[in-house]
């Protein structure tokens, strides 16, 4: 989508991503037990699927490439490696906030 937005590429390429990476963290949530709806889960968006620098430097590129489907490709590749890198961290997090939850409920029982 940001390689065909034109000059709106920038803010297409920051929408889609973040769009993306919420839709990501709040699926990744429910796996791990977590309510997606919890108010607590803004937190983790906005420490999780902060776009970064990337969608910005990947408009850079694109500004720069001006042969036909390099920039389309360049944004999928681009948007994709984004997406993993949050899968990763949020896989982490999760992952941590369930052993630390179930331990505290193990030392509690």
């Amino acid at each position: 989508m940001g390689a065909l937005a034109g000059p709106y590429a920038p803010v297409a390429l920051v929408a889609t991503t973040v769009i993306t990476h919420a839709e990501l963290v709040l699926h990744l949530a429910a796996v791990y037990g977590l309510d997606p709806a919890d108010p607590r889960r803004a937190g983790d968006l906005l420490a999780l699927a902060a776009p970064g620098k990337g969608p910005i430097v990947l408009w850079a590129a694109l500004k720069l490439v001006r042969l036909p489907g390099v920039s389309l490709l360049t944004a999928v590749l681009g948007a994709r490696a984004t997406t993993e890198m949050v899968a990763v961290r949020a896989r982490r997090f999760y992952a941590e906030y369930s052993s630390q939850d179930s331990q505290e409920s193990g030392s509690s029982s």
